[in-house]
């Protein structure tokens, strides 16, 4: 989740940050991808430009409004490292400027383009509420944008075998940087495919 963009001849509007807290262990910015990383780095295009349509189509271009993603989502990162006896409290005596250096492999690590893609705008936004369902644990409301999330489940599921993957890899970094702690990134992210493919399936249903 995003940086919205629009796309007309692969321009990049403003980066516009998202609303949940960017810092980690106190004032460490965990966000440090603009959009135009998305443009710079080449990454693939989930394209829907139907709100009606139900799957995404992997492309080499956009044609419309989309979104920089992280498709491993930075909530869950910071989760990881905020756990009781984790990252941050391993660094909470430390200086602004030591704290910034111990966790920047990670945060370099979460901000590169294995974990950034474009995505249309409507299954992006569906992902984000699906996100936000999960991690509040309350039931999710599809507003009658049922397509969109079954749209949203087809993206996160043509990506599954790298996004766990990618999260594996930033647990070992968290637990090799941090000895002693216990990352939680791929278990959240796996409970949370798990959770929007029930969605989906049940969005699917309503429409028939």
């Amino acid at each position: 989740m995003r940086f919205t963009s629009t796309i007309v001849a692969l321009s990049l509007s403003a980066f516009i940050p998202t609303a949940f807290a960017q810092t980690v262990c106190g004032d460490v910015n965990l966000r440090t991808a603009k959009s135009g990383d998305c443009k710079s780095f080449a990454v693939s295009h989930f394209v829907n430009e139907d709100p009606k349509a139900t799957i995404v189509k992997q492309d080499t271009a956009g044609k419309a409004a989309e979104i920089c993603d992280h498709l491993v989502e930075l909530q869950l990162v910071k989760g990881a490292l905020e756990l009781a006896n984790g990252a941050c409290h391993q660094v909470a005596g430390l200086t602004a400027d030591q704290r910034k250096a111990k966790l920047k492999p990670i945060v370099d690590l979460a901000n590169s383009k294995p974990n950034l893609f474009f995505v249309s705008k409507n299954p992006e936004g569906r992902k984000g509420d699906l996100l936000n369902a999960f991690l509040a644990n309350k039931p999710f409301n599809a507003n009658k944008k049922d397509a969109q999330v079954v749209a949203a489940n087809s993206y996160l599921t043509q990506t599954r075998a790298g996004s766990t993957s990618f999260a594996a890899q930033v647990d070992a970094l968290i637990a090799k940087t941090f000895p002693g702690t216990h990352p939680n990134v791929a278990t959240k992210w796996s409970e949370f495919l798990t959770f929007a493919a029930a969605e989906a399936a049940k969005s699917q249903a309503r429409l028939g």
